[in-house]
C-alpha cells in the first residue's frame, strides 16, 4: 500500500511580545540585547514569516539569521529557520532548530516565572504604598474643608485610586502555563518522521495532541503513523478527530485506512487509559 496523507504544517507562530521581562531574562543567559534589537529581531521575524508565505525562501532565510543575530535565543527565529530547513529537505537541520526553539522557550519559561512574580511581588507593594498616599491625601482633604482648596487634592486620590486598580487587575503568574507552544512538537515530530525515526515522531506527536487537543493536523498525522504500526482502530480514530476539528482529509488515504480496518478484522481494545489519542 501506498503510504499517503502525511501533512507538514508551516510556521503558526504569531508574533511574541517581549517585554522588559524578556530583556532582563536573557541579560541572564548572556544575550544581553537591547529593547531595539528585540524589537528589530521581532520585525525579522514578521518579514521572514510573509516572505515564507509567499515562496521567498531564501529571503526568509536571510531575515531569520538577522533576528538570530540581534537575540540568539528567539524561539521564533529557532523555529522559522527549522521551516526553511524543512523546505530545503535538511531535515536534521530543522530537527536541530526546532529542538533549539524547545530548550529557548523551557529557558525563558523559568527564568520569565521567577520575573514575573518579582513584577506581581512589586506590584502589591506598591499598590500598598499607593494606599498609604491616598490616606494621607485624604488626610489633607479633611484639614483643608474649611478653606474649599481640596480640588487638586481629590483629582490626585483619582489618579491614585485608577493606579490600585490597574495594578490590582494584575494576575499572578501561572508555573503551569508557561511551556512551549505544543505546535512545537508537531514539528519536532515531522523532522524525525523523514529521518525515518518513526517511533520519536510518534512520541512527539502524541505529546503535541496532549499540549493542543484542537490542533487537528496532528491527528492526520498520529493516523499515519498509528497505520505504518499496525495499529489502525487508533489511526481511525485520530483520522476521524481531525475531520471533526474540521482538517480536510485525503480521500485515498481515508479510503485505504478503512480497507485495511476492514481487511483486519475487529480491534483488540488498547489498554491506554488517560493518554488515548482523540479520547473524547
Amino acid at each position: 500500500m501506498r503510504l499517503v496523507g502525511v501533512v507538514f504544517g508551516v510556521a503558526v507562530f504569531g508574533t511574541i511580545a517581549f517585554g522588559p521581562a524578556v530583556l532582563a531574562a536573557s541579560a541572564k543567559l548572556g544575550t544581553s540585547p537591547s529593547q531595539r534589537q528585540v524589537g528589530e529581531a521581532d520585525r525579522n521575524c514578521q518579514f521572514a514569516l510573509q516572505a515564507m508565505r509567499s515562496g521567498n525562501v531564501s529571503k526568509a532565510k536571510s531575515l531569520y539569521g538577522k533576528a538570530l543575530k540581534l537575540f540568539p535565543d528567539f524561539p521564533d527565529a529557532l523555529t522559522g529557520l527549522g521551516h526553511v530547513a524543512m523546505t530545503e529537505r535538511h531535515f536534521d537541520q530543522a530537527l536541530e532548530h526546532f529542538q533549539g526553539a524547545e530548550r529557548a522557550y523551557q529557558t525563558f519559561s523559568s527564568t520569565l516565572f521567577e520575573l514575573q512574580m518579582e513584577r506581581y511581588q512589586h506590584s502589591q507593594e506598591q499598590v500598598a504604598a499607593i494606599r498609604d498616599e491616598i490616606r494621607d491625601t485624604q488626610r489633607a482633604i479633611a484639614a483643608r474643608m474649611a478653606y474649599g482648596e481640596t480640588g487638586r487634592l481629590e483629582q490626585h486620590i483619582m489618579q491614585l485610586e485608577g493606579q490600585v486598580q490597574q495594578l490590582e487587575n494584575a494576575k499572578p503568574p501561572d508555573a503551569s502555563n508557561t511551556s512551549e507552544p505544543g505546535e512545537l512538537h508537531f514539528y519536532i515530530g515531522n523532522a524525525l518522521f523523514n529521518m525515518n525515526r518513526l517511533d520519536k515522531a510518534l512520541d512527539e506527536w502524541e505529546t503535541c495532541a496532549r499540549m493542543t487537543p484542537r490542533f487537528p493536523l496532528v491527528y492526520n498525522n498520529l493516523a499515519v503513523a498509528y497505520w505504518k504500526m499496525g495499529r489502525l482502530d487508533r489511526a481511525i480514530e485520530s483520522l476521524t478527530r481531525a475531520e471533526r476539528l474540521g482538517l480536510p482529509i485525503n480521500p485515498s488515504f481515508k479510503s485505504d485506512l478503512e480497507k485495511s480496518a476492514a481487511e483486519q478484522g475487529p480491534p483488540v481494545p488498547e489498554k491506554v487509559g488517560d493518554a488515548r489519542i482523540g479520547a473524547r
